[in-house]
């Protein structure tokens, strides 16, 4: 078998089982966008996105888990905006910190991790890591075909 065919058969392979990560979303699930630490008041801020909101589909919880130890807020009104930010006191374990939100309806969010030093919640909302590995592979045997067909 040649390089070209090889590099062929395993970008379909790639294509297969990618197809079977894929994910399917049924309702609006909220998602944690971003995490924000504010070191001089040691707060977190945490953005989360919830499309629709209304008086009766809203973001009713909000669970943080730092070190282990997991605290729910609970909100009493429904968000206005779709995306809005928690601002959360933290004690504890900076290096272990993720949160979830959930919706009145569809139910919780995928946990989202805080990763220190990069402002970020890190990944890609509604992406397993598993897909975004087999994406980037997949980027990278396209080139790399591109190439050798290019070269010869």
């Amino acid at each position: 078998m040649g390089r070209k065919q090889f590099i062929s058969i395993s970008i379909l392979l790639l294509l297969t089982v990618s197809s079977r990560c894929i994910i399917n979303v049924h309702g609006d699930v909220p998602v944690v966008l971003s995490f924000e630490f504010d070191e001089e008041d040691s707060l977190l801020m945490i953005e989360v996105r919830h499309l629709n909101p209304d008086s009766n589909h809203y973001v009713d919880t909000v669970q943080i888990d730092v070190g282990g130890e997991v605290e729910s807020i609970d909100f009493s009104e429904s968000q206005s905006s779709t995306t809005f930010i928690l601002e959360y006191a933290v004690t504890g374990d900076l290096e272990s910190i993720r949160a979830r939100a959930h919706c009145n309806v569809h139910g919780w969010s995928r946990w989202g991790e805080f990763a220190m030093g990069d402002g970020s919640g890190g990944g890609i909302p509604g992406f397993t890591s598993l897909s975004v590995l087999l994406g980037i592979l997949l980027s990278v045997c396209t080139i790399i075909l591109l190439n050798s067909r290019k070269n010869g």
